[in-house]
């Protein structure tokens, strides 16, 4: 068995865990029944316990080509046990209690709730595509203000409208069609 071990476990041996390391370098004890305890130091340092393998050091080669030397039950360790770490790591975060638990949940429905009332009423389609003009027809409304000339505070009425633009505004066709989509 190979395991990271953590620095400020109960029982690990002071001596290992104190010693300052260069890059490269390696340490380890053994207990009484025969657990390699090793610390070794490349970007940082890395405590490992092991029943199976001792400190004895392997070439491990990288794709770009480069070499680097590191313990056996390290490279098993990084080959094996990565998602278990990871899991451990997830697990020994600090506990809520049930208010915090409460609050939290809370306050992600709260934000999720307001991601979604944000929303666009209107799911705007692009300019250029799908603009047909269509005539009111004869059961509807009579005829429609043109939302271009309202702008500019000219009543012109007229019975055309656009129904894939953003509350199917009545439109006359040049030049309001254009001012009205700049």
């Amino acid at each position: 068995m190979n395991k990271t071990l953590r620095a400020n476990r109960k029982n690990s041996p002071q001596e290992v865990i104190k010693k300052k390391l260069n890059k490269g370098e390696m340490i380890q004890r053994f207990t009484q029944e025969g657990t390699c305890i090793m610390k070794w130091r490349d970007r940082r340092d890395v405590l490992v316990i092991s029943t199976e393998y001792d400190g004895t050091l392997v070439e491990e080669i990288y794709k770009k080509g480069n070499k680097i030397t590191k313990p056996k039950a390290i490279l098993q360790c990084n080959k094996f046990m990565g998602a278990i770490d990871h899991s451990d790591q997830i697990y020994s975060r600090s506990k809520l209690n049930l208010y915090e638990f409460r609050l939290s949940v809370i306050e992600t429905l709260i934000k999720e709730g307001l991601e979604t009332t944000l929303a666009p009423r209107f799911i705007l389609q692009p300019k250029t595509r799908n603009h047909y003009p269509k005539m009111v027809e004869r059961n509807e409304k009579k005829n429609r203000r043109c939302q271009a000339c309202i702008k500019t505070k000219i009543h012109l009425e007229t019975d055309i409208y656009f129904p894939t633009c953003p509350g199917e505004p009545g439109l006359s066709v040049y030049p309001c069609f254009k001012n009205y989509h700049q």
